[in-house]
């Protein structure tokens, strides 16, 4: 037996797709691993005139490291309105300036477990990851013969398009 789904929630501003920590999470993939990663909360403050909950791209990659690798899921997070959350890191991937996040998740005021058995509402692309991971492993647990590139392209073409660019949203909120 061997690790089927990770997630990840961690994060260098700065990372690359070339960096040893994102090289790392490409080879696990590679071997059959699928790595679900926060995007990261340093997203840029850029409002569409007349729309301050939607974003433009306006060129300021902001996605940590190691969800800069090229085969992880990245997530960023929406709220429960389906907008992007202002935080939300956002791409392209540095270098190769493929499209990060790939999907978006409820990231915004989740009632969360916190240290010393106690709750507490917490908002950040960590909050939105799991829910992908979790997604991820219902597809696994149901295909356990699919590859990491395949959960990955099933997650993302399933995803609700929530009308932003695919630099910020990916494929959309995931489904």
């Amino acid at each position: 037996d061997r690790l089927d789904v990770v997630n990840m929630s961690l994060g260098n501003n700065g990372g690359s797709p070339t960096d040893p920590t994102s090289i790392a999470v490409d080879n696990a993939t590679k071997l059959g691993v699928v790595f679900c990663i926060a995007a990261g909360n340093s997203g840029g403050r850029t409002p569409v005139q007349g729309k301050e909950d939607n974003y433009f791209f306006d060129g300021s990659q902001t996605i940590s490291s190691p969800g800069t690798a090229e085969l992880a899921i990245t997530v960023g997070a929406s709220d429960i309105s389906d907008m992007l959350a202002r935080f939300s890191s956002r791409g392209p991937n540095r270098i190769s300036f493929s499209i990060k996040p790939e999907v978006l998740a409820p990231g915004v005021n989740i009632n969360s477990t916190y240290l010393s058995l106690d709750f507490k509402v917490l908002s950040g692309t960590s909050m939105a990851t799991p829910m992908v991971t979790g997604v991820a492993a219902l597809i696994k647990s149901v295909h356990p013969s699919w590859s990491p590139a395949l959960i990955k392209s099933a997650i993302v073409n399933k995803a609700k398009d929530i009308g932003i660019s695919s630099y910020l949203q990916g494929g959309g909120r995931v489904q």
